[in-house]
């Protein structure tokens, strides 16, 4: 087969992360498959491909544009594939090809108010019109729909009637990427919680700090935030100062983090996965996460819960972590144990099926 991948968000965070592991984990497969990469103009030249069937085209086009809809669906048709993978729900809804897509959660309908969101009003509901749009005929064109969790496939088949013989569950895993360097940098504190996400509405972070201002009247230690910098952010930064927010962070900066932290804590009120407390229990980092599906299904016996409404139950249970060092260690153990389900390596050989599949549909 002729495969295409939709790569363009290869240096993103978080859907970054899955392309990039993805892409990297096929490249080393043993396979008769030929791939097409597509890359913004800035991966175009500084990804490099070994493997001989890995073929670059550019496709400097960004997502939730106009553009996207038919400068993107050029290009795709100029190629001629057999199939083609969007890593997100974005996609070119007129493309006439065969395509798999990867759907990962649904937050963006359980939180669609114009408070989510850096744009005016109008012009968020315009977005929000078109992602439910394109979300629905992808749902209906796609020949597979791959999701993360049980979870998200329970809200697709909820929220949109998603055929269940479309659906392919498909866990992700931890990135071998994150590892230390030689040339480390100094820490900006050496007792610290941390936080490692985006700072949307929806990932609950006034609730960690709410949580974090009570526990500092009794304990000493930092809250870090690790991120990047946008809208929701510099609010934050604003109002916040007693937080320490880090931006920009490399792979390696983030391993000595996270093996570095006391804690690591993530309040989301909605997931589609939660690669932050994978990644915390592959790098023995005790973890703290809200009692939501996605990271119920994720952390197993592997972390502790709290109600993510509650600030007075997150402070209690971070308290009892920082000063329960057999309940740490316990933590760490079956954190370790909960991880070594998820691989990449499973992620990549199921995604190929799934691929192959396509030809029977």
């Amino acid at each position: 087969m002729r495969i295409g991948i939709d790569a363009r968000l290869w240096y993103e965070s978080g859907v970054g992360r899955y392309v990039r592991n993805l892409v990297l984990g096929f490249e080393k497969e043993k396979t008769s498959h030929e791939f097409t990469i597509f890359l913004n103009s800035k991966a175009y030249e500084e990804v490099k491909f070994n493997n001989p069937r890995f073929k670059k085209v550019e496709a400097n086009v960004k997502w939730h544009t106009v553009s996207e809809q038919w400068r993107f669906k050029e290009i795709l048709e100029r190629q001629r594939l057999d199939l083609v993978h969007f890593p997100y729900f974005s996609y070119p809804v007129f493309y006439r090809g065969s395509f798999v897509i990867t759907i990962h959660d649904l937050i963006i309908d359980h939180y669609p108010t114009g408070v989510s969101s850096s744009h005016a009003l109008p012009v968020y509901y315009a977005k929000y019109l078109a992602y439910k749009h394109i979300t629905k005929k992808a749902v209906l064109k796609a020949k597979k729909i791959i999701v993360p969790s049980l979870a998200t496939k329970e809200e697709l088949k909820d929220h949109y009637k998603a055929d269940e013989k479309k659906l392919e569950v498909i866990y992700e895993g931890f990135d071998p990427l994150i590892k230390s360097s030689s040339t480390k940098k100094e820490l900006i504190s050496k007792n610290y919680i941390l936080y490692v996400g985006n700072a949307y509405p929806h990932k609950n972070l006034k609730k960690l700090i709410a949580a974090y201002l009570t526990l500092r009247k009794t304990i000493d230690i930092d809250l870090i935030c690790i991120g990047r910098r946008d809208f929701f952010y510099e609010k934050l930064e604003k109002n916040f100062s007693h937080v320490k927010f880090l931006h920009d962070v490399d792979d390696s900066q983030l391993f000595d983090y996270y093996t570095n932290a006391k804690l690591v804590v993530s309040p989301s009120l909605m997931e589609g996965f939660g690669l932050p407390i994978l990644e915390a229990m592959s790098l023995s980092c005790p973890v703290i996460c809200s009692n939501t599906k996605a990271f119920s299904e994720i952390g197993g016996n592997g972390v502790i819960y709290f109600n993510p409404e509650d600030s007075d139950d997150l402070a209690e249970k971070i308290k009892t972590v920082l000063q329960n060092k057999e309940l740490r260690e316990n933590l760490i153990k079956r954190g370790k144990l909960q991880s070594a389900k998820f691989s990449w390596h499973d992620t990549v050989t199921k995604t190929l099926k799934v691929y192959e599949s396509c030809n029977s549909v």
